[in-house]
């Protein structure tokens, strides 16, 4: 049969599970078993609508039937216990729907995705689209249409540095001098009390992290300690884990205070961090107070306030074009995976030899 079933929420019992349905014959299937509270569902279904009603015998479970994409994948918004779930499952299963595990393939992938954003990119994956991708591809290398593979291979790696990061977050280190204001951007961002804030230097003393999302991207944010030279070994060895947090992050916030006599070096940042200047963004801090020095002399850098919250939307959307300067289209291929990835730097070898 063309339908298949999967629960998309983690293993578990929880308040609501979310069961994904898709596949040509599973409307069909869907209209016998689902009873609906007011309108009767269509013979088409509508994309983008949603449906109040129970399915299972008896009473049943009320459930919230939704299509959100197509017209042939849809989700079912369920109580979240183990059994109702096997219940709707197993009531599929007995028509001849597939149940696809969690564990599988994009459904794995999908289970993990942190935003709504991701998590659809990853929702068309499991619809097919990058395997349409490999398929023509392949056939390009079949009947020798060697530059149309080429230009296939390239339209999916524009997507790799995304796809890497559909399940994982990017990487976001806040670094900087001893009271610049890292802490206080961090809390500001975050909109709560995340990391202590003391205008005593060195008061941050380990990488403290926090998970948002940034556009419906997901991201990690990592406070880092005060850079200086000095201090004592606490501080020091802080600062070392600092300088490991900054080399592996995917963009580097450098945060400057702007009542600073001095405008930091950036040279010796980004010698001293071990870091290209294309991972670095400036961001000039606390600039609800008179700046020390001209700010033109850092005409890339953002200025903010994060006791007033001034410019904190700038820089969001700075970080995000940073981070991701292209989003996909609907229902484009994007490799998501590391099999995938590796089966895309081997067709691209193939495609150059």
């Amino acid at each position: 049969m063309n339908a298949q079933i999967s629960c998309l929420t983690p293993p578990g019992s929880g308040a609501i599970a979310v069961i994904a349905l898709f596949g040509l014959e599973a409307w069909p299937i869907v209209r016998r078993h689902f009873r609906s509270r007011s309108r009767p569902l269509p013979e088409v279904p509508t994309t983008g609508d949603a449906w109040l009603g129970s399915i299972g015998p008896g009473v049943g479970d009320e459930v919230l039937l939704v299509m959100p994409h197509s017209s042939t994948s849809f989700e079912i918004h369920c109580h979240g216990g183990r059994q109702v779930v096997r219940m709707i499952l197993d009531l599929f299963n007995g028509e001849g729907v597939e149940v696809k595990s969690s564990r599988d393939d994009y459904w794995s992938r999908l289970a993990e995705a942190k935003t709504l954003r991701t998590a659809s990119i990853l929702l068309d994956q499991s619809r097919g689209v990058f395997g349409t991708a490999v398929r023509r591809i392949k056939d390009h290398f079949v009947e020798g249409r060697k530059t149309e593979a080429q230009s296939a291979i390239a339209e999916l790696t524009c997507w790799l540095p995304l796809g890497k990061h559909l399940i994982t977050p990017w990487k976001i280190a806040i670094a900087g001098r001893p009271n610049a204001g890292k802490s206080s951007l961090l809390n500001a961002l975050a909109g709560f009390q995340r990391s202590i804030v003391a205008p005593i230097p060195g008061t941050t003393r380990d990488v403290v992290t926090l998970a948002l999302a940034f556009d419906g991207w997901p991201m990690e944010l990592a406070d880092t300690a005060g850079l200086r030279e000095g201090g004592d070994a606490l501080e020091q060895a802080g600062i070392s884990r600092a300088r490991i947090e900054i080399q592996s992050a995917d963009l580097c916030l450098w945060v400057i205070d702007a009542t600073e006599p001095d405008l930091p070096d950036r040279k010796k940042f980004l010698d001293d961090n071990c870091i290209a200047n294309e991972k670095l963004l400036p961001v000039v801090n606390k600039i609800d107070q008179r700046p020390s020095w001209n700010l033109r002399l850092l005409p890339d850098a953002i200025v903010v306030s994060a006791t007033t919250n001034q410019g904190l939307e700038l820089l969001i959307q700075k970080c995000v074009a940073r981070l991701i300067p292209e989003v996909p289209p609907a229902g484009a291929a994007v490799p998501s995976c590391p099999e995938e990835w590796a089966w895309l730097e081997r067709a691209r070898l193939q495609a150059t030899s």
